[in-house]
C-alpha cells in the first residue's frame, strides 16, 4: 500500500493535488452526522443486508424503494458491519469516489484532447502540453465545484458518485478498446438505474465522434473488438433486466406528474435556468426541489434566464453542425445527454436534485479545459504572437484567467463551508425552508429532527407544513411517512383519536415496512384506549417475519391485550 501511495505522489503529482483538493473541500463533513435519507438507510438499516446473506443484495430492492442498486447495498452493508454507525467511514468512501471521478475525468480529457489532432496547430498544441494543462484545469474545477457539495456530503447520494465513477471508467476503457469497459459498465448499471441509458449513449457518442480517427490511429482496434464490447454490454443489460425483475417486479413505481403542455414548457424553462445557475455559479446552490409550474410563479428573471439557457443550447447545437472540431461536438453531446434527467422525461420521485448537475459539471469543465488549452497553446507557439505584440487579445486572455482563478477560489471556499451545514438536519434544512417555505421535504426532515429532540410542538408544525399541498409548485414528499410520523406526534400528546384517524386513512395505501408500522401503531393506540379486541385484530394482520417491528414489542403488546380479555391460553 505504501509503495502504491509513493508511486502516485511521485509519478502522478496531478492526482495527488486532485485528491488533496477533494479532501480539503470535504473535510468539514467529518464534524457532522447522518442527514437526510442517511438515518433511514443506515441507522434504521433499510439499505443494509446481513453480511452472511450478502448475495441477497442482487435479489432484493434497494432500501424498500422501487430502485435496484445491489452494488450500493453491498458497500453500505460492508461499512455497517465493519464500522457500525461511525459516520466518517462512510464519508471517506464518498470522498474517494469523487476523487476517482476527478482523476478519471483528467485522464479522459487528456485522451480526448490528444485525439483531436486534425491539423498542424493542434499537433503543436499537444506537443506544447497546452491541452494537458487544460485537462488539469478542468479536473480542478470538478474537484472544487460547489454544486457537488450535497452529492458528496450526504451518504445517501453514494449511488450517484459510484455510478459516475464507473461510467467514466467504462468510457475511458471503451476508448482504449479494453474489455474492462464491460466490467465497469456492469458496475455502473448495478449502482444506479440511470447508467442503463448513459452507458450506451456515451459509447455511441464517442464511437460516432471518433470513428474515423480511431480507425486511422488504431486506438480502438479492429471492428471485431468493438462489436465484442457492444455484445458484452447487451449481455450486461439482459442480466440486469432479469435480476431487477426478480427483485422489483413492477416496471416503474413513480407516476408522471399531471401537467398541461404550457405548464411543462414553463417547468422546462425554469429547469434550464436552474441548471445554468447551478453549473456556472461559484456560490452554494440550494438543495430544495421546489419547481414552479406557472410562468407567473416562475418570474420574469427566471424566464429570461431559462430562455437564455435555451438560446445557448441552440447556439451550441448550431455550432455542432458547423464545428470542425470533433472534440467540441463530443463534449456538447455528452453534456446534453447528461443533463437530460433534469427534464423528467422519465418520471422521477424528486423533480430536481443537485445530483442531476453532477455529470453535466464534468463535461462543462471539459469544454472549459478545451478552450483554455487552445488559447494558451496558440499564444505559446506564436500563432498569434504578432497580434499579441500589437496589444490585441492580451487583455481578454488575462481577464479570462483572472475570472477562472476567482471562480475556483470562491467555489472552493463555498464547498469547504458547506460541510458545516451537514451537522444535522436542522442545520441542513432550516436555511432551505427559510429560502423556500414550499420545500415540503425540508419541513418533513425538520419535523423528524424536532420529534427526536422531544419538541413535539415544533415537530407538529413542520409535519403539518409538509403535508400542505400547493398547486403552484412541485415539491416531493414521502407522504405516507409524513402521516405516520405526525400520527406519532399526536400519540405522544395523547391525541389518540386524531392519530388513529390519520393512520386509518392510509392503511390501505401502504405496503412493506410502512404497512407494518401503520398496523402496529394503530394496535398500540387501540390498546391505550382499552379496545383490546381491535388491538389483537390489528396485530394479527402483521406479517411474519417483521421488518420494522421488534419481536419483543409485538409479543409484549399482544400478550397484554389477550390478558386483558382473559384469553390467557392464547
Amino acid at each position: 500500500m505504501l509503495k502504491v501511495i509513493r508511486n502516485i505522489i511521485f509519478k502522478h503529482p496531478q492526482w495527488t493535488l486532485f485528491i488533496c483538493a477533494v479532501f480539503v473541500r470535504t473535510s468539514t463533513v467529518f464534524f457532522g452526522d447522518f442527514v437526510w435519507l442517511d438515518r433511514g438507510d443506515i441507522i434504521s438499516g433499510r439499505a443494509i443486508v446481513p453480511l452472511d446473506s450478502l448475495p441477497s443484495a442482487f435479489f432484493t430492492r434497494f432500501a424498500d424503494t422501487g430502485f435496484y442498486r445491489p452494488i450500493i447495498t453491498i458497500i453500505l452493508s460492508l461499512l455497517s458491519e465493519w464500522f457500525g454507525p461511525w459516520q466518517p467511514a462512510y464519508h471517506v468512501i464518498s470522498m474517494a469516489a469523487h476523487a476517482g471521478v476527478v482523476v478519471t475525468a483528467y485522464r479522459l480529457f487528456e485522451w480526448i484532447y490528444r485525439t483531436n489532432r486534425t491539423d498542424m496547430t493542434n499537433r503543436l498544441l499537444w506537443r506544447n502540453k497546452s491541452f494537458s494543462r487544460g485537462a488539469f484545469l478542468a479536473a480542478l474545477i470538478i474537484a472544487v465545484h460547489p454544486a457537488a457539495w450535497f452529492t458528496i456530503g450526504a451518504v445517501s447520494n453514494l449511488p450517484d458518485l459510484v455510478m459516475s465513477l464507473f461510467l467514466l471508467m467504462s468510457l475511458y476503457s471503451f476508448l482504449a478498446g479494453s474489455r474492462w469497459a464491460v466490467v465497469y459498465a456492469l458496475l455502473a448499471i448495478f449502482s444506479k438505474e440511470t447508467a442503463i441509458v448513459l452507458v450506451p449513449a456515451y459509447w455511441g457518442i464517442v464511437q460516432m465522434s471518433f470513428m474515423g480517427s480511431m480507425s486511422l490511429m488504431g486506438m480502438m482496434g479492429p471492428m471485431r473488438k468493438r462489436m465484442l464490447l457492444w455484445g458484452g454490454l447487451v449481455g450486461v443489460v439482459v442480466i440486469y433486466g432479469v435480476l431487477r425483475f426478480i427483485a422489483v417486479p413492477e416496471v416503474w413505481r413513480v407516476s408522471a406528474i399531471p401537467l398541461s403542455w404550457d405548464q411543462w414548457i414553463g417547468v422546462w424553462v425554469f429547469t434550464m435556468y436552474r441548471m445554468m445557475i447551478t453549473i456556472f455559479s461559484p456560490f452554494l446552490p440550494a438543495i430544495g426541489d421546489v419547481t414552479p409550474v406557472g410562468i407567473g410563479e416562475i418570474g420574469a428573471i427566471r424566464v429570461i434566464g431559462g430562455i437564455a439557457a435555451l438560446g445557448i443550447l441552440g447556439m451550441l447545437g448550431l455550432r455542432w453542425f458547423t464545428a470542425k472540431s470533433m472534440t467540441f461536438t463530443l463534449f456538447i453531446l455528452l453534456l446534453l445527454v447528461s443533463a437530460a434527467p433534469a427534464l423528467n422525461l422519465v418520471p422521477l420521485p424528486r423533480f430536481w436534485q443537485l445530483n442531476y448537475a453532477y455529470l453535466p459539471i464534468v463535461w462543462t469543465a471539459g469544454l472549459v479545459g478545451l478552450g483554455i488549452g487552445r488559447i494558451r497553446g496558440i499564444r505559446e507557439i506564436g500563432v498569434i504572437r504578432e497580434r499579441r505584440e500589437r496589444g490585441d487579445g492580451g487583455f481578454l486572455r488575462r481577464g479570462v484567467w483572472l475570472v477562472l482563478v476567482f471562480w475556483i477560489s470562491l467555489g472552493a471556499y463555498s464547498s469547504f463551508t458547506a460541510g458545516f451545514r451537514l451537522v444535522d438536519d436542522r442545520a441542513l434544512f432550516t436555511p432551505e425552508v427559510s429560502r423556500e417555505p414550499r420545500y415540503r421535504e425540508g419541513h418533513y426532515y425538520l419535523g423528524n429532527f424536532y420529534w427526536r429532540a422531544g419538541n413535539s410542538v415544533r415537530a407538529e408544525e413542520h409535519f403539518t407544513r409538509a403535508l400542505q399541498t400547493d398547486t403552484s409548485a412541485i415539491s416531493y414528499l414521502d407522504y405516507h411517512s409524513a402521516v405516520i410520523n405526525l400520527a406519532g406526534v399526536y400519540f405522544g400528546q395523547k391525541r389518540f383519536e386524531e392519530a388513529d384517524a390519520l393512520l386509518a386513512g392510509i392503511q390501505d395505501e401502504v405496503y412493506g415496512m410502512n404497512r407494518e408500522l401503520v398496523l402496529y401503531n394503530r394496535a398500540t393506540i387501540a390498546y391505550e384506549r382499552g379496545d383490546y379486541d381491535e388491538a389483537v385484530s390489528l396485530l394479527e394482520q402483521l406479517p411474519r417475519p417483521f421488518s420494522r417491528v421488534e419481536y419483543a414489542r409485538f409479543y409484549g403488546l399482544i400478550k397484554d391485550s389477550l390478558d386483558q380479555k382473559n384469553r390467557n391460553p392464547e
